[in-house]
């Protein structure tokens, strides 16, 4: 790997900002925006090189989440919608558009498919919010649904840099 590496590029710039431009700037505005710049760049520092991991065990989290749900309703009711998005699931194509701000093909694939993914989740939780035939059956599936958002947050506290999954002495 090359180094400098874009965490420790990240980190001297936000080191040298904070420094020699901070201190430099009368408080106001631009020192606010600044200060509120430094605080993005520390995220940034450490959290640059795991988007593509952050991707991914979410599109697995939640492929894996979507059909156990699904798979259930389907089998448990005569709800022809839950079928329906079922199939939507198992027929995500893989379009090669472009996402902003992605470079890597791979990843922009892996991010696509995450869109799209998300987008699934949003009308199954619709319509498990309208579906009353059966409250166990629907309770569980909440269940199912709370679970991976609890584990959706907790990927994205470390992915936007709140939780370091490595923590290194300076």
């Amino acid at each position: 790997m090359l180094l400098p590496n874009p965490g420790l590029l990240i980190k001297s710039l936000r080191s040298s900002l904070k420094s020699e431009v901070l201190p430099a700037l009368e408080k106001g505005a631009a020192f606010r925006q600044l200060k509120a710049s430094l605080h993005l760049l520390e995220r940034l520092e450490r959290s640059w090189d795991l988007f593509p991991q952050h991707v991914q065990q979410d599109n697995t989290d939640l492929e894996k989440t979507l059909i156990d749900v699904l798979e259930k309703l389907v089998a448990s009711t005569d709800k022809t919608s839950f079928d329906d998005l079922l199939q939507q699931l198992k027929a995500i194509p893989e379009v090669n558009k472009v996402v902003k701000g992605i470079n890597d093909p791979v990843l922009n694939l892996a991010a696509q498919r995450n869109f799209a993914l998300q987008n699934l989740l949003e009308e199954v939780q619709g319509e498990l919010d309208k579906f009353e035939s059966d409250k166990k059956l629907k309770n569980a599936c909440e269940r199912s649904l709370n679970e991976l958002y609890r584990r959706m947050v907790a990927r994205d506290a470390i992915y936007v840099g709140d939780k370091p999954l490595i923590t290194e002495k300076d």
